[in-house]
């Protein structure tokens, strides 16, 4: 009978043996990577404890609603200033292996679920200490795993029984938000961005079943500006765009809009291929032909568009200048150039696709919006699309006093609106300022109780290492964490 085997109990490949390979004379030989020191099991555990004492002490300061900013300079002189784990360790290069485990987690927490860097840093760091001190004290090894096994599994059965299903999640968003920003560079603003927020779930019906996939369409445009309530939701597109000489329109209402996929050129009606057409021009009468036959080539194709009633093309390339002077003729907006990303960004959000030929436009790929303006703000150019019919997608634009300042805000708004989506799917609650963590550490205590081997003092080690998130929190704002533990 073969055995299951337990992943959790499977070396990580940096924990592994190397096995020998090679004998000489019948005695194995094990071929090491170069740089491999060899260390006893006392050095290396005082070496791992000192590491993970040195990521607590890098993080804890930034812990709580008084968090505290760090001044980060990294290897190639970059400088930055923040509060949160996931961007500094995200921006710093970390070598240790068992320092970019704890980090690691860090991170990855932070990518999926859009926060928890810090406190995931803080708990792998304080557990870790705390079953090495148990490891000191005499408890083995084999009695630590299980341990850990036991407290996993304890979590995992008693998540909803500390949790709170919400029957409205829509109307706690704005509360959830705010708390989510507290603390971070955007704390003085909470409110205004808990409303625009609050103002894309709604336009997006993201609240609804299903639909919360939608915030992860959401775009985040920047612009220097003195203050950051200057910010607001775009209900389409906010596209940094200069208008182009040929462009008289400034606004447009009821548009119907296409997306031009390529370079918007000359070409001959019905023919999708380019022609490389070559003049022969001996006079100024053939250079004066020449032109008008420049200006009159394109009349077909955008004759083509009005009969769509299309009046405002997207094109994610260049086009030609005689092309810009044609469209000017016949009313009809083009605006062009855009990154493969940005362009299929707005694809998503308009919910068309593309056309290469402007012969074949089908109705599908023509869409209805509500408006679309030009607006200078700060020192760029910007195009607005609003009102799309369908939705799936829109964009916010973020405004602050300089670079830093907006940096930082970009990356918390990505993370709150994928936080807020992992809400919406499952919308549970937990009390907050370490309630969750304290009644954690009370069950582990109560059901370590069970148990008359180690395995009751691994689990009380770990109950005691919860107990870092509501000291640290008490220390925050100002307490005696020892009064308020």
């Amino acid at each position: 009978m073969t055995r299951d085997v337990d992943s959790l109990r499977l070396p990580l490949p940096h924990e592994k043996v190397p096995q020998p390979k090679i004998f000489l004379h019948g005695k194995p030989i094990l071929v090491l990577p170069a740089g491999s020191l060899l260390e006893s099991k006392r050095d290396y555990l005082t070496k791992v404890k000192t590491i993970s004492q040195l990521l607590h002490q890098i993080i804890y300061p930034c812990f709580g609603p008084r968090s505290m900013y760090k001044l980060i300079i990294t290897e190639e002189g970059t400088s930055f200033l923040t509060s949160d784990a996931y961007t500094i360790f995200a921006r710093l290069k970390v070598t240790d292996p068992v320092a970019q485990i704890i980090v690691g987690g860090g991170i990855d927490t932070g990518k999926n679920c859009g926060d928890g860097s810090s406190t995931s840093i803080l708990l792998a760091t304080r557990i870790l200490i705390e079953l090495i001190n148990a490891q000191e004290e005499g408890i083995d090894s084999s009695s630590i795993l299980r341990g850990c096994l036991e407290a996993h599994e304890l979590i995992r059965k008693n998540k909803n029984r500390l949790s709170v299903e919400v029957e409205d999640p829509e109307q706690l968003i704005e509360k959830l938000v705010s708390r989510y920003l507290e603390g971070t560079i955007l704390s003085n603003y909470k409110e205004h961005f808990a409303r625009i927020i609050y103002n894309i779930v709604k336009y997006l019906g993201a609240s609804g079943a299903g639909s919360s996939y939608k915030l992860e369409n959401v775009y985040i445009r920047t612009a220097l500006l003195s203050s950051p309530y200057y910010s607001r939701a775009i209900e389409g597109l906010a596209l940094v765009r200069e208008k182009h000489l040929y462009a008289l329109f400034n606004s447009f209402a009821k548009v119907n809009l296409v997306l031009y996929k390529g370079e918007f050129q000359s070409k001959p009606k019905g023919i999708t291929q380019y022609y490389d057409h070559k003049f022969r021009i001996k006079s100024p009468s053939d250079y004066t032909a020449f032109i008008n036959w420049r200006q009159n080539f394109s009349v077909e194709e955008f004759k083509r568009l009005l009969e769509k009633n299309v009046n405002v093309v997207l094109v994610e390339k260049g086009a030609e200048k005689n092309v810009l002077k044609t469209a000017v003729r016949y009313g009809i907006l083009v605006i062009t150039r855009f990154s493969p990303q940005e362009f299929n960004h707005i694809a998503e959000v308009a919910g068309v696709n593309p056309i290469s030929n402007i012969f074949d436009i089908r109705p599908d790929e023509i869409v209805t919006v509500r408006k679309i303006y030009h607006a200078e703000i700060g020192v760029a150019s910007w195009w607005f699309i609003e009102g799309f019919p369908n939705p799936r997608g829109c964009e916010i634009l973020l405004t602050g006093p300089n670079q830093l300042f907006l940096q930082e805000a970009e990356r918390l708004i990505y993370g709150c609106l994928k936080w807020l989506r992992q809400f919406l799917e499952d919308p549970r609650v937990v009390c907050g300022g370490g309630h969750y963590e304290l009644a954690l550490a009370q069950l582990r205590r109560e059901f370590s109780l069970n148990y008359e081997s180690r395995e009751q003092l691994v689990l009380q080690k770990i109950s005691e290492a919860l107990g870092i998130i509501p000291s640290l929190l008490a220390h925050s704002c100002g307490m005696d964490e020892t009064k308020h533990s």
